[in-house]
Order: C-alpha cells, then structure tokens, then sequence
C-alpha cells in the first residue's frame, strides 16, 4: 500500500473554528487598503476573540499579555467561564500568526502554545504582524 507522500502534511485536526471566523472581525474598518507595518502598539487594546469566541480585550504589557473580558449586566459582576487571564512572556513556549481565511489581507490569529495548553486569538490586525512577532520573540 502506498501512501500519498503529501499525507504527512495534512493537519490532524481544523486549529481554528469556522463559526468564530464566521463572526467576522470584532471591529470595523474603514480603510479597506493594505496597511504598512506598525512600529508602535496602539494606545487602545485590540479587541479580538478568544478560543471560545467571546470577544475579549488584549493588552502588550512590559512582562506579558492581558486578556480583558467584559463583565457580565447585572448584580452578578463575576463569570466564572471568561476570567482576565495574565500570560507572562516566559510562559509561551512557541507562537505562530496565521492569516485569518477570508481576510489574510488584513487580520491574522494568534496561535501560542503555552505552559497552561493551546491559546488562540482570532482576528489582530495585520499592520502589527512584525512589531507583535518581534515583541514575543524577543521575550522567549
């Protein structure tokens, strides 16, 4: 029996989720041309989705990364699916950004592997690419 010699590079698994995707970016554009790269961070956090798809806050601190959810209405101010997670820089083993289908022009996932499991983040703008690679790698 002989194998396809392209097998070997077919994923065992869809890394990302085609609803979240579905959801379309969680903030609008009103340029719709390709950006130049960045060289500094915005002064407000991008809004992205997380792995469950719950839109969330991330934030480039100085020793990691901060990720904000929004409190849940009501006298209730805890939820104890969706709590603001600190990732430190020396907690991410490896990291890879991956152009989101359908918008590789202009968004791209964080996928990290860190020392708590698989973290994804859909839909960073893609003008930060290198000032975002630059700064994880830095920190490895």
């Amino acid at each position: 029996m002989m194998m396809n010699m392209f097998e070997f590079f077919k994923p065992k698994e869809e890394i990302f989720d085609k609803s979240i995707i579905a959801q379309g970016p969680p903030t609008i554009r009103f340029n719709y041309e390709a950006r130049k790269q960045e060289t500094v961070l915005p002064r407000n956090p991008f809004k992205v989705y997380d792995l469950q798809g719950t839109l969330c806050k991330l934030y480039f601190e100085t020793d990691g990364i901060f990720i904000k959810y929004k409190l849940p209405e009501g006298p209730q101010k805890y939820n104890p699916e969706n709590q603001d997670e600190r990732i430190f820089y020396s907690e991410i083993r490896n990291f890879k950004l991956i152009p989101v289908q359908g918008y590789e022009r202009f968004y791209m996932n964080l996928v990290m592997n860190t020392k708590f499991g698989k973290r994804i983040l859909y839909y960073l703008p893609k003008e930060y690419m290198n000032l975002i690679t630059k700064i994880l790698r830095e920190e490895e």
